[in-house]
């Protein structure tokens, strides 16, 4: 998983604040099962690295992503997570 720090993620990262979706139910009146294993495979990804408050960010009729927070060896990171990638924004250097 890369660790980026771009404008696009630090925009992402705004998103997952202001998100108050965390379940498939809370964006989908109903949903196929390609993608309740998608968020399943999230959930356990997140679980992999002790990660926590996983959202979803975006959503259309096709695909979601979400992202997640972490803490490895002192420093927090934000995951994002789309069908084709993972990316990874190191916390610790945004400016507050």
């Amino acid at each position: 998983m890369k660790t980026r720090k771009t404008k696009e993620l630090k925009i992402k990262y705004d998103w997952y604040k202001n998100s108050t979706a965390k379940t498939l139910h809370d964006v989908y009146g109903r949903w196929s099962n390609k993608k309740q294993e998608a968020y399943e495979d999230c959930v356990s990804f997140m679980e992999s690295l002790n990660g926590h408050d996983l959202k979803i960010i975006g959503h259309n009729c096709d695909m979601f992503s979400v992202g997640f927070e972490y803490t490895e060896n002192g420093l927090n990171y934000f995951v994002y997570i789309t069908p084709t990638r993972t990316e990874q924004l190191l916390l610790n250097d945004l400016e507050v």
